[in-house]
């Protein structure tokens, strides 16, 4: 069996793809950010049977909103199913029960749902229509977020090695992207007085990123805490 590609194996490919920069100019941390963030675009587009999750959720009479215990979720998947009515739940937008779903008066069995933001303690949340009438086990189905990488370990790519090259290439995308809006945040700086990061984000395209490597190093060290629980 062909040996797999690790995070370390990864890291000077990327490096190459973006023209060999020096470590202290781009350093590896900020490579496997990158690396990371490529995954994660992946991951939005593919459903990988490896990152395929679900957790089961017990509703109550009168509760709308429910938050998952699961905190690595990417995105949820359409259909769930609430296991107590047998009915397909289909997935819907926030901008669906805006017209329709609100309409909805009176309680009964969910057959519809939505992510509504976060809950209480900060992890993806969502919301059922009808309003449930009583209890029901509803299953709900998503793709979890991919491991981050850190520069320690040699870490096998959640992703399927098939898919190697692509991921390669798109953190080579995301690291030039990124690399691009640093300078120009920096020259913007200079122009407006603004600081570096407030000059990133009137970027377009830029908070997209910023907002996910806001929480880099928050789930770097959760999931380097379940890999020694292993």
């Amino acid at each position: 069996m062909a040996e797999q590609l690790t995070s370390l194996d990864m890291i000077p490919l990327v490096r190459r793809g973006l023209k060999s920069p020096a470590t202290g100019d781009v350093p590896d941390a900020a490579i496997a950010q990158y690396i990371w963030l490529a995954e994660c675009d992946l991951a939005e587009m593919y459903d990988f049977p490896v990152l395929r999750d679900s957790e089961t959720v017990n509703t109550s009479a009168g509760t709308y909103d429910y938050e998952l215990t699961e905190a690595d979720i990417l995105r949820f998947l359409d259909p769930a199913n609430n296991v107590t009515s047998t009915i397909p739940m289909r997935r819907k937008d926030d901008y669906w029960d805006r017209k329709i779903g609100s309409l909805m008066t009176g309680e009964g069995p969910p057959f519809f749902f939505y992510e509504e933001g976060e809950g209480s303690n900060g992890r993806k949340q969502i919301r059922v229509r009808p309003t449930p009438d009583g209890i029901y086990e509803l299953e709900i189905p998503f793709i979890k977020t991919p491991t981050m990488y850190d520069t320690d370990d040699a870490v096998a790519s959640d992703l399927p090695q098939s898919h190697m090259l692509q991921v390669v290439e798109r953190s080579c995308e995301v690291g030039l992207a990124l690399q691009h809006e640093r300078g120009e945040a920096e020259q913007q700086m200079k122009i407006s007085g603004k600081t570096t990061l407030s000059a990133r984000h009137a970027l377009p395209g830029a908070a997209f990123y910023l907002r996910r490597l806001e929480t880099f190093q928050h789930r770097m060290s959760r999931n380097r805490g379940r890999r020694a629980r292993r």
